[in-house]
């Protein structure tokens, strides 16, 4: 274990702003920036509290820290503490009632003795959209093919189809899962390749492709490991499976397995100075209510490169034209205007522009105006808008 002088610099919550309905609940996450350059979860050691505890409350027993509950139409400032840092989120609660409940994946498809996360999001009356995935009741039509728990985590038990289905305030959301038991054939770990600074961290995913052709994220399934610890740490934790942090500088061999089945990558650890950070996006321009994705490439003076999007403290210069919605650079847009998009860390940062526009919908385009079928066959039409 690695013990740092570093103190705490920031606190930023995740995310920035959220619109609940009464009854309802959302978890806040708490990530701590250092002097040092790092950032760590602190949600649960900070100290929370609400500005209007009648319009939204949020746990401060310790039991589930960072959860919000809305209690009353209005809006209260959410903030968390660490000695004399403070951290805040803005929440607002409305009277909307919920419309339908959408599950992702739309349909499932996993391996026995294998587990997929599902997700519950509800749609209400204001437009407005929650996830419900830790407030919904879920069931399976046959446990004995898969079984769910109150967290919305499927487990496959038996080769076989069933339906998940999950209920929230009376309304209810299903999705059809199928349950296989082919073979596992081989394992591939994204990223591929990766150079990490010293203190820093990097998640690593495994996928499985079976015989059957079905491919399905197994990074909790798999056994992660490291040639060689004292560079470079994977962790096991279900919490945290599959993130790598950085002690000294060097190169080492991260191995993800499952049985016999094996895949490798190699992570590189610099000790080089940070010079400068990049910030790019795919989508410079974007209208209202989009959820665009923004990424920060670090360029240290060995000439190394690496994708900090996780390790940076993430900003805007106007929270009204956008917010933060997770502290990997996924922000959502408000509002028409001009935000610049800061990335920091340390005493190094970097700066994005976005415009946000207004935009509409003006035509749909097919990609093929005219077409012949044979009876009895399909073709599929692409419409771009």
């Amino acid at each position: 274990m690695t013990v740092s002088n570093a103190t705490l610099q920031a606190i930023t919550l995740f995310p920035s702003e959220l619109t609940l309905a009464v009854g309802t609940q959302q978890t806040l996450q708490a990530i701590g920036s250092y002097s040092d350059g790092t950032s760590f979860d602190i949600t649960s050691l900070v100290s929370w509290a609400s500005g209007n505890p009648e319009i939204a409350t949020v746990d401060i027993s310790g039991n589930h820290p960072g959860l919000v509950t809305a209690v009353a139409p209005g809006g209260s400032t959410l903030s968390a503490t660490w000695g004399s840092v403070v951290g805040s989120a803005q929440v607002t609660v409305s009277n909307a009632t919920l419309e339908h409940i959408t599950l992702i994946p739309a349909t499932a498809e996993l391996a026995v003795e294998t587990t997929l996360q599902l997700q519950a999001t509800g749609h209400f009356s204001d437009k407005s959209e929650q996830d419900l995935t830790t407030q919904a009741s879920w069931s399976s039509t046959a446990n004995n093919v898969a079984a769910i728990t109150a967290t919305g985590l499927l487990s496959g038990v038996a080769a076989g189809n069933t339906t998940i289905t999950a209920v929230y305030a009376g309304v209810a959301g299903s999705t059809p899962v199928t349950v296989h038991a082919a073979a596992l054939t081989r394992l591939e770990i994204t990223p591929t390749t990766t150079v990490l600074p010293v203190t820093q961290r990097v998640q690593l995913d495994a996928t499985g492709l079976f015989a059957n052709g079905v491919r399905q994220t197994l990074t909790q399934e798999v056994h992660w490991s490291s040639s060689d610890s004292t560079v470079a740490s994977v962790d096991n934790a279900t919490a945290t499976k599959g993130e790598v942090t950085a002690h000294a500088a060097g190169t080492v061999t991260l191995t993800a397995s499952l049985g016999s089945v094996m895949a490798s990558v190699t992570l590189s650890v610099t000790a080089a100075p940070l010079e400068r950070i990049e910030v790019t996006t795919r989508d410079d321009a974007v209208s209202v209510g989009s959820e665009p994705h923004f990424f920060a490439t670090g360029y240290y003076s060995d000439g190394t490169q690496a994708d900090l999007s996780e390790q940076v403290a993430w900003s805007f210069s106007d929270s009204s034209v956008a917010v933060l919605l997770d502290n990997r650079g996924r922000i959502k847009t408000k509002a028409v205007g001009v935000v610049q998009i800061r990335a920091a860390l340390g005493a190094v940062s970097a700066f994005a522009p976005l415009t946000v526009t207004s935009a509409t919908l003006q035509n749909i385009t097919l990609g093929a105006t005219t077409t012949t079928l044979v009876l009895g066959t399909t073709i599929a039409l692409t419409a771009v808008g």
